[in-house]
């Protein structure tokens, strides 16, 4: 392993460390550290962007989320998590593509059925609820987390 290998593996585990003890900030400046180190890296990036959340830094997250997506398109968890931070956000009209994009990737992922639904109701897209309607009752016959991650 080389010695920026190394060190990107280092600063990877001190930023697990700092976000584990809910200093996501600090994670966040750690993850930037190291994407001096391996600035093509999709996981740093949605880790930086995961860290920016936590910290309900949601504008700062999305361009690391967005890069991380540049980089590797069908990184369900950074699609997750820019679903996410839209909704947040309130931005619905922007969330709904990216929690269809999801749930294309991951049909049983928590939360996103209920989300979608939610952020198609509150832009007035009438289209496609009943079906979004019978998916989610569907699913909370099987699993409660389809509508909510508790």
């Amino acid at each position: 392993m080389s010695d920026a290998a190394s060190r990107v593996r280092a600063l990877q585990e001190a930023a697990s460390s700092y976000y584990r003890r809910g200093d996501f900030a600090e994670a966040a400046r750690v993850i930037g550290e190291a994407l001096k180190l391996a600035p093509q890296s999709p996981e740093l990036w949605a880790n930086r962007g995961a860290a920016f959340a936590a910290a309900k830094q949601l504008t700062e997250a999305l361009p690391c989320l967005d890069r991380a997506l540049q980089l590797n398109p069908d990184f369900v968890i950074a699609i997750a998590n820019r679903a996410h931070a839209l909704f947040s956000l309130l931005r619905f009209s922007d969330a709904i593509p990216e929690f269809e994009r999801l749930l294309c990737k991951n049909p049983d992922h928590p939360y996103a059925l209920g989300n979608l639904a939610f952020c198609k109701l509150q832009c007035g897209d009438w289209r496609s609820l009943d079906d979004l309607r019978a998916n989610i009752d569907l699913a909370l016959n099987t699993d409660k987390s389809a509508v909510s991650p508790d």
